[in-house]
């Protein structure tokens, strides 16, 4: 049995995160032929450099029975019960969405460790696990605002234009008054709201849109 990323690249976190955004891996058990009772696992970003990033949330959606220690930290413990079999024999089990900001420019891991994995037997399970790559680029630069913009929800778009740490009207105008300084910004991907490939009037309505 593993533990396998989804929702990622190959072999890390979607896309490149800047410094101050955030991204989040899908992490899944699989190969559950006796099904699942229980799990504990910690997720880390480890030494020598946790700095770089750090995990800011996990969502364990499916587990009514579960626990996660504090957030944000550079060492997360949770812990779920399959009280209803929805991890069936054969089937995978979501562990949950994982969530890392990064903090400074650098490369880490996310690092998965299995403390225990019981399926519907009772017996223990043998994982063999991976590290999740966490490369983390520099702060975004806009000239036409004095702060750099913010992704706040870690979906891979920049929602607080302004910089000021939170999604309002202000962004919107900002994006409205610098549509031409956003287009021409390196990483106009980031400001794609609708995602059909190009920076338009319709991205700014789509942010307007999630006030």
């Amino acid at each position: 049995m593993s533990i396998n990323r989804r929702g990622t690249g190959h072999h890390g976190l979607p896309h490149r995160p800047p410094v101050g955004a955030s991204r989040t891996a899908t992490l899944y058990l699989d190969g559950l032929s006796a099904g699942l009772s229980g799990f504990n696992v910690s997720l880390a970003i480890p030494l020598p450099d946790p700095s770089t990033g750090e995990i800011v949330s996990v969502c364990l959606p499916g587990w009514r029975l579960n626990s996660t220690t504090a957030l944000p930290a550079d060492t997360v413990v949770i812990s779920a019960l399959d009280l209803e079999g929805i991890a069936g024999p054969g089937a995978d089990a979501l562990i949950g969405n994982v969530t890392v900001r990064g903090d400074r420019v650098g490369q880490t891991e996310l690092r998965v460790t299995a403390a225990r994995v019981d399926d519907e037997t009772g017996e223990r399970v043998k994982t063999r696990l991976a590290a999740c790559a966490v490369d983390v680029g520099p702060a975004p630069y806009l000239a036409c605002v004095p702060s750099s913009p913010g992704d706040l929800d870690g979906d891979g778009l920049y929602d607080d234009l302004n910089g000021n740490g939170r999604r309002d009207f202000a962004d919107v105008v900002v994006y409205f008054n610098h549509i031409g300084c956003v287009t021409a910004y390196e990483d106009w991907a980031y400001f794609d709201n609708n995602r059909n490939g190009r920076i338009d009037f319709a991205d700014i309505i789509c942010l307007f849109n999630q006030l």
